[in-house]
């Protein structure tokens, strides 16, 4: 589900993921410096590389425990691949 029943969604770059004050679910895209490594370390993420190609990547998990990895993952994909189309979604604890 992109969002929890009745609550919003953001729909963001990463620059601008850095400016809001997350209070939701948010969207996140074209984030060359990986701004969801900022949130709260509990926050969920899912994010996904080359959605719908043979070479998809997925990884879901918490900034804390899997950000560093998914960055790690991205820079990697973007080397081979010489390019990157990265996209996810974070969802902030329930507090």
């Amino acid at each position: 589900m992109l969002n929890r029943v009745g609550e919003p969604v953001l729909l963001t770059t990463g620059r601008r993921l850095r400016e809001a004050d997350l209070c939701g679910d948010a969207v996140g895209v074209l984030d060359a410096g990986t701004a969801f490594e900022d949130l709260d370390p509990a926050t969920q993420i899912w994010w996904g590389a080359y959605l719908g190609m043979p070479d998809e990547t997925l990884v879901a998990g918490t900034v804390g425990e899997d950000g560093a990895r998914i960055r790690e993952m991205r820079a990697a994909l973007r080397e081979r691949k010489g390019w990157i189309m990265d996209v996810y979604l974070v969802r902030p604890p329930v507090r």
